[in-house]
């Protein structure tokens, strides 16, 4: 009998996990937004090699301001590293640090190509301080941009 309520009661608690577990979660909000993103300067020129006439890029650092929603609104700091053909046109990606001019911080990766239309790209990147929790999507396509914020 006792082994009986002990089976029971072991049920019993495993119920109640899996009921907690599925309880309903609030869900985060997305906000969605143009942006634009003006070239200011080069940092750093970074390593240019030319293998077989080819254009490797490796550690460029340039500076863009970036508008939209305040919350992304200040200065990105951009790796650039890319493999491109003789042409120009190829596949590039990085790394990225925006500092918004309400203190907060953003940072992440990207990844895209240069075509003969022009580039496009796609980043992701975490919010700290401020934005401690909130993810970041980028979408550039040939000088449209758009943002996703996933809120807290």
């Amino acid at each position: 009998m006792r082994k009986n309520y002990f089976r029971l009661g072991a049920i019993l608690v495993v119920m109640a996990v899996l009921l907690i577990g599925t309880a309903p979660v609030t869900a985060a909000e997305k906000t969605e937004f143009q942006c634009t993103e003006t070239f200011i300067a080069t940092l750093d020129s970074g390593s240019w090699t030319f293998p077989d006439g080819n254009i490797h890029i490796r550690g460029m650092k340039s500076l863009f301001r970036e508008e939209g929603d305040a919350r992304v609104e200040g200065d990105n700091t951009v790796v650039l590293n890319a493999n491109w053909r003789s042409d120009g046109t190829g596949p590039m990606w990085g790394t990225w640090r925006l500092v918004t001019d309400e203190g907060g911080i953003w940072e992440g990766t990207w990844a895209g190509m240069m075509t003969e239309q022009g580039s496009w790209y796609h980043a992701v990147g975490d919010g700290m301080g401020m934005y401690a929790g909130m993810k970041m999507w980028v979408d550039m396509n040939f000088g449209d941009c758009r943002i996703k914020i996933l809120e807290h």
